[in-house]
């Protein structure tokens, strides 16, 4: 599974998760119009970590964590096109 890049280290109590939600957009759409689309993944991170900084967020880069669930049987689906 694929790990996020980017994780707000700490939330003010006193600001809605829906706030910080759209500042992070918002700096990934600065960085999008500013940098285009063609770009490495790298360039784009190194981007919207600084974005993010400017903007006031905390973030930490390549963040791990370990999920954990219950194993279940799969099903078996057949598809027919």
């Amino acid at each position: 599974m694929a790990q996020p890049k980017f994780a707000v280290k700490t939330i003010p109590s006193n600001i809605p998760e829906n706030a910080i939600t759209e500042r992070i957009i918002k700096c990934a759409i600065e960085v999008h119009r500013q940098l285009g689309p063609g770009l490495l993944e790298n360039v784009y991170e190194e981007a919207l970590d600084i974005e993010c900084k400017l903007d006031g967020l905390s973030v930490v880069r390549s963040l791990s964590y370990l999920y954990c669930i219950e194993v279940k049987p799969l099903v078996s689906i057949s598809l027919t096109c």
